[in-house]
């Protein structure tokens, strides 16, 4: 069995060796992935424009599958300081092994879904939309 090693690390977001190999063809994107990503442009190219929040993979998905609204009142308010201040919030959605985005703008009080299989995760956005 070979080690699952760190290969690239930016601001303790860590992409493994499994992570990089499944980003071949015929793979899939994974959350950690996601993270890395958000991590990145969180601090470097959004680093002066604090005005878009990347919610990390765990968080959404806390929040889209959580089962009571206790659940999701609480990460409401230990994230209540970040939801207030931000434009856009970037929601990444994983149903069925398959990534969307929900995009919610501020400014419209609209949320967005990205899908790159079309309405794949539709019915699952509309509900983590509430």
């Amino acid at each position: 069995m070979t080690a699952d090693l760190v290969v690239l690390d930016f601001e303790n977001a860590e992409v493994r060796t499994s992570d990089y190999e499944s980003l071949k063809p015929s793979g899939w994107l994974t959350g950690e992935i996601i993270n890395f990503y958000w991590t990145f442009l969180e601090r470097r190219e959004f680093r002066t424009e604090p005005c878009v929040l990347f919610l990390g993979t765990y968080t959404a998905y806390r929040i889209s599958n959580a089962e009571s609204a206790a659940v999701t009142d609480n990460i409401s308010a230990q994230l209540s300081d970040e939801l207030n201040h931000r434009q856009l919030i970037l929601i990444p959605l994983n149903h069925r092994s398959h990534w969307s985005l929900l995009v919610y703008c501020r400014l419209t009080r609209t949320f967005y879904h990205y899908d790159s299989i079309s309405k794949h995760n539709r019915d699952f956005a509309e509900r983590a939309a509430g």
